[in-house]
């Protein structure tokens, strides 16, 4: 190719058309190279094909969880950017999120295609305390008591929403909730994992509103650890952090990869800093588990025909009423430690120099 196009420019009787032929391969190129760029999801599927092809041509009874989707009505938040609309937020659009009573992308000073919030913050991993708080804020002003809860995931999370769906079950939106996969340091009480998405109550949400930015404004407005901010802010206002395992012990959030907890190895925080312990392995998971955290927008498309569209014959299927008793309504009691305290038993060779805040 280079050597056709030097060819061409350099032959005197070829020059009348040369220009012309440079403008004709360069649009060429840009275009192979904008198709090759495209994300595959955009190219292969539309959301609304996925979701209609969900459900068509399987065997499926959702009698219970269609009834669950009416009582339980949960508006999810998703927190964006530009750069991940036609990739991570698409794929979410898609998949998971298409379950959600209600999806919100949170962007900020952009206008979207999907169902948005556009805040007036400064972007960046630095200010998601204010891009989280102001989405809050936003929701709480523009729908009120429209939902039962409020739940928070990164756009690389995947959500399965009816097992969550059936946790919230347990609990009453009419009391400050606030549950996760929770971690026992630097707030007092623990906070929730902000990768392992978290859900609030709506009188949860109300009074984060209400106390923690009314006169007072005792919670945070901006920083870079919104999991933190959100966990110490719930805290103050007095919600309450409940246990998310099941009976068994095994985790429903999950806010690490998924060969992370299912093989491991575990990373270095995953071992001190959890209010329960964690393991990885065959009991890493509870069987009715919510949420999983660094998924590639390719990945949500594969849990998605693998949860929904693929089964196993004549495996166990235990009656509905099995899984009763499944999950039980119990405050995360922890003992607050100090740094020091923390590690005082765990000084593995991995371990950083830096720990992300100083613990209180």
């Amino acid at each position: 190719m280079k050597t056709w196009l030097f060819r061409r420019f350099h032959n005197p009787r070829a020059k009348w058309w040369s220009i012309p032929s440079l403008v004709i391969v360069a649009l060429l190129y840009v275009c192979y190279v904008c198709r090759r760029e495209q994300p595959q999801a955009i190219r292969n599927t539309s959301d609304l094909t996925w979701r209609n092809a969900s459900l068509r041509n399987i065997l499926v009874n959702n009698t219970i969880s269609g009834e669950l989707q009416k009582r339980v009505r949960i508006l999810c938040v998703v927190p964006t950017t530009i750069q991940n609309e036609h990739t991570k937020a698409h794929a979410v659009n898609a998949t998971w999120g298409a379950r959600c009573n209600k999806l919100l992308f949170v962007f900020v000073a952009h206008h979207s295609k999907f169902n948005h919030i556009s805040l007036d913050v400064l972007d960046g991993r630095d200010h998601l305390t204010a891009k989280t708080m102001q989405a809050l804020e936003t929701v709480y002003k523009e729908y009120g008591d429209a939902y039962d809860w409020v739940l928070k995931a990164d756009d690389d999370s995947y959500v399965i929403m009816e097992n969550l769906r059936f946790l919230l079950s347990k609990f009453s939106p009419l009391e400050p909730v606030y549950i996760g996969y929770h971690f026992k340091v630097l707030v007092h009480n623990g906070y929730m994992s902000g990768g392992g998405s978290y859900a609030i109550s709506k009188k949860a949400l109300r009074l984060l509103v209400e106390k923690g930015f009314g006169e007072d404004e005792p919670c945070a407005k901006d920083g870079n650890d919104e999991d933190v901010d959100v966990g110490r802010c719930m805290e103050t206002i007095g919600a309450k952090a409940y246990v998310s395992y099941d009976k068994f012990g095994r985790d429903t959030f999950h806010p690490q990869r998924i060969e992370q907890h299912i093989i491991g190895p575990l990373p270095w925080y995953l071992k001190v800093y959890p209010a329960h312990p964690v393991q990885a392995g065959p009991e890493c998971c509870s069987q009715l588990s919510i949420s999983f955290h660094y998924v590639s927008y390719h990945l949500m498309y594969i849990i998605d025909i693998l949860l929904y569209r693929i089964t196993v014959y004549g495996n166990y299927d235990p009656p509905i009423g099995d899984f009763e008793d499944m999950f039980f309504k119990r405050v995360s009691e922890i003992q607050h430690k100090t740094k020091d305290e923390v590690f005082a038993n765990y000084i593995p060779e991995d371990i950083p120099d830096f720990v992300p805040q100083e613990l209180e």
